[in-house]
């Protein structure tokens, strides 16, 4: 191979490449080591990449080694493909003196200014302060925060809608507080989406505002029904909307309506903030803040809104609006309704050999509404664990035996999706939850003879199948690129360890600087298919670190609701969420978790119903009074 070996002095060393959409490798040593500020392959070489972030031709200074004893270093460069290109642009020495002894000693004086600082403080303190009095403080202080919080989150959305989109915020006008059906604001959702005139789904979207605003938590219902669905969007005003965002703006913006014209009526109970809606509002503020971390802001700004934001939107409603029983069961039923039409879609364009794709095998996989078949599996890997819940574990009524209905659906386009991600780690570890709860004291004996079915089952199709027989080959394969794909990811993590590398910026980060070598193959990668990277690769070790708390507080709201519910139904539901966070965490060891448009609803929809519940149990009257509205609107 084409190789330059050339004598430089100083403490850094930077290569100017003329960087484009082809693949190309240069490989760096200094001094006979591995350069360090470049990643480092399986095989211990370091290497810099040569195709550009966005493909696009461009001349860019990249890094070669940092942090070099002064004095004289022998680099040499060993290039692996990019015939013709002329890549190598020049060359960049710097002399920088090292700062590492300055910046300890700099920050060992604060770190003892801070200590003597906080010692005086409650020094002086000492007597005042009591721990029944911080506890009244820190009450008083969330009561009165939530109000502002949620505020602050509803315009950072609606002030990026608006910049995305270049439309005018909506001016709220009027109010009517009536109860109307149901049935209108689906009629008016129905018109806006379908309608082929512009006039009438201007109409229609005004109509459904009117309709939300009287009964808000509709919205919620909309929201979750239409999130699978975000890849049809509808045309307006020369753009493309997705009906998760319209609703989700229309049902934040009807929410806020409602809530001002109750708050000038009546007098509203604040609700105090939990773990799970702290941790909810920081994901948000952490993420918002992110984006000026990001080397492509444009993407970043795009899924701050739509994965996050957006998301975090449908959390609030499902919190703060009050839900009585009957309108918290239209949104799990919404949701439900979604996932079956998904599948139902799925299952016919199987039945008529349309829109499939062909595994490794022959084996074809149905993928419905979506662009790949392991879409279908982890969306539906949500839904199926709450439909079974229901349906083993819920009351034995219609809405029982519907969900019991709709599992045969869900589960049959599960299978024909040939998610290896769903059919093995996501859907057993969610089965397994809801057999749990299901059996009682056979649970033992359900669970090993579901394992055991199980592993059967996994035997005959891995015996038929190559796409299941290749998970066992280390050394090429999905198993070996995955690897690849996560030792790059650790490294990206390890560079940009505080901040990660952005919202939606990993396909740039990935294929740019670093993709092993080995794994060019599949250089489009958009994120690191486990959830631990997810988050870490977007938003550094605080992200992490928030997942964990939001998980805390999602299992904090469920030991509450599973240990105080008594309604057989409420139970079910809990259970079955719980089933799906399971799945998420399962599914998401291998695969997406949280960072498409339709997993962030489903995520923030499991939480937010999930905190729903809690709430039950944490304010008994909270509970009778659902009942009471409940009764009322029936």
């Amino acid at each position: 191979p084409a190789s330059v070996e050339f004598v430089f002095d100083g403490t850094e060393l930077a290569l100017r490449a003329r960087r484009a959409n082809y693949r190309a490798y240069i490989f760096v040593t200094v001094d006979g080591v591995p350069a360090n500020a470049l990643p480092v392959a399986a095989d211990g070489r370091a290497y810099a990449v040569l195709t550009a972030p966005d493909l696009q031709p461009q001349v860019e200074q990249i890094t070669l080694a940092r942090g070099l004893a002064p004095g004289r270093h022998v680099a040499r460069l060993v290039a692996e493909r990019g015939w013709d290109q002329w890549a190598i642009a020049g060359f960049a020495v710097a002399d920088v003196p090292a700062a590492h002894a300055t910046r300890t000693t700099a920050a060992a004086v604060c770190a003892a200014l801070a200590a003597l600082l906080a010692g005086a403080a409650g020094w002086s303190l000492r007597g005042s302060v009591r721990p029944a009095a911080l506890a009244h403080a820190a009450a008083r202080l969330a009561a009165r925060a939530s109000a502002p919080l949620t505020a602050a989150t509803a315009a950072i959305f609606w002030l990026s809608a608006a910049q995305a989109w270049g439309q005018p915020l909506t001016q709220l006008i009027g109010a009517r507080t009536e109860t109307l059906p149901v049935l209108l604001t689906v009629v008016s959702a129905g018109l806006f989406y379908f309608s082929p005139w512009l006039l009438l789904s201007v109409l229609s979207a005004a109509a459904m505002f009117g309709l939300l605003a009287v009964r808000p938590a509709a919205a919620a219902a909309l929201v979750a029904f239409a999130a699978p669905f975000y890849l049809l969007p509808r045309p307006m005003f020369e753009r493309m909307f997705s009906a998760v965002e319209v609703f989700t703006l229309l049902g934040a913006g009807a929410a806020l309506l409602h809530a001002l014209v109750l708050a000038g009526s009546a007098k509203v109970r604040r609700p105090q903030l939990t773990l799970l809606d702290g941790a909810v509002l920081a994901f948000a503020a952490l993420s918002t803040a992110s984006i000026f971390f990001a080397a492509q802001r444009a993407v970043a700004v795009t899924e701050l809104r739509t994965t996050v934001l957006e998301p975090v939107l449908l959390y609030l409603l499902l919190r703060f609006i009050p839900m009585a029983e009957r309108e918290r069961w239209l949104v799990v039923d919404a949701f439900m309704a979604g996932a079956l039409l998904v599948a139902l879609v799925g299952l016919g364009q199987y039945a008529s050999g349309t829109n499939l794709i062909t595994a490794e095998d022959g084996v074809l996989r149905l993928r419905s509404v979506y662009g790949s078949p392991n879409n279908v599996g982890l969306y539906l890997g949500r839904a199926l664990p709450v439909a079974l819940a229901l349906a083993l574990l819920g009351a034995r009524d219609l809405r029982g035996r519907l969900y019991a209905a709709a599992v045969v659906p869900l589960a049959a386009a599960l299978w024909l999706s040939f998610s290896r991600g769903a059919l093995l780690l996501g859907v057993p570890a969610a089965l397994a939850v809801v057999l749990l709860f299901w059996g009682g004291r056979r649970a033992g004996r359900l669970l090993a003879a579901a394992a055991a079915g199980g592993l059967l089952v996994l035997l005959l199709v891995a015996g038929r199948s190559a796409r299941f027989a290749r998970l066992a080959d280390y050394t090429a394969g999905p198993v070996f690129f995955r690897l690849q794909l996560w030792r790059s990811a650790l490294t990206m993590v390890r560079d940009a360890p505080l901040t990660g590398v952005g919202l939606d910026n990993f396909l740039y980060a990935y294929r740019g600087r670093y993709i092993a070598p080995a794994a060019w193959q599949e250089p489009n990668l958009s994120h690191a298919h486990n959830w631990l990277l997810d988050f870490a690769t977007r938003l550094g070790l605080p992200g992490l670190l928030l997942a964990a708390a939001l998980l805390a507080g999602f299992w904090q709201q469920a030991r509450r609701a599973l240990g105080g519910l008594r309604d057989p139904a409420a139970r079910a539901l809990a259970v079955g969420l719980c089933a799906a966070m399971v799945n998420v965490l399962a599914h998401g060891l291998v695969d997406a978790s949280y960072w498409f448009v339709d997993l962030a609803f489903a995520f923030m929809l499991i939480c937010g119903l999930m905190a729903q519940l809690g709430h039950m149990v944490n304010s008994p009257a909270a509970a009778v009074q659902a009942t009471a509205a409940s009764s009322r609107s029936g």
